[in-house]
């Protein structure tokens, strides 16, 4: 199933992007900028096609979630150790 695509589009102009809530200098932050995401997102997408099942969710956030659980060495079952 192809995944979703975030659109940055005139309708949403007044709204407040969550990265204007954020500080800029904490890690993860600074880590999302250094992410080539358009050519991830384009070599991923190709794996992903239209058909039936659950709605499908950003790469992008899937991909992020799998950089932090490996960072942070967190997996399902396993308690997070900071």
């Amino acid at each position: 199933m192809k995944s979703k695509r975030i659109y940055h589009n005139c309708d949403r102009l007044f709204e407040q992007r969550l990265s204007g809530f954020l500080n800029p200098k904490q890690a993860l932050f600074q880590l999302a900028d250094s992410i080539p995401w358009h050519s991830l997102i384009s070599d991923l997408d190709r794996y992903f096609s239209h058909g039936p099942g659950q709605p499908p969710l950003p790469i992008r956030l899937i991909v992020g979630l799998l950089v932090i659980s490996h960072m942070y060495r967190i997996s399902n079952g396993t308690p997070a150790q900071v």
